[in-house]
């Protein structure tokens, strides 16, 4: 995936850390039960965010 457009980027990495946000804080408070679920979700949406900058930052060396 290539990122033509600064703001794309931008958006993609916001929702995936605003994803991980609403996972952490939102879902963990009403659902005590599935804690670690939440906890998971919201390691996946960082892992994904911390990728598209590193996409982002390789595509803008080259």
């Amino acid at each position: 995936m290539r990122y033509r457009y600064k703001w794309v980027y931008g958006m993609s990495v916001l929702f995936d850390l605003a994803m991980a946000g609403a996972w952490l804080f939102g879902v963990r408070t009403k659902l005590g039960d599935f804690a670690f679920a939440s906890y998971l979700m919201a390691a996946v949406f960082v892992g994904l965010a911390i990728r598209e900058i590193h996409w982002y930052r390789k595509e803008t060396k080259s």
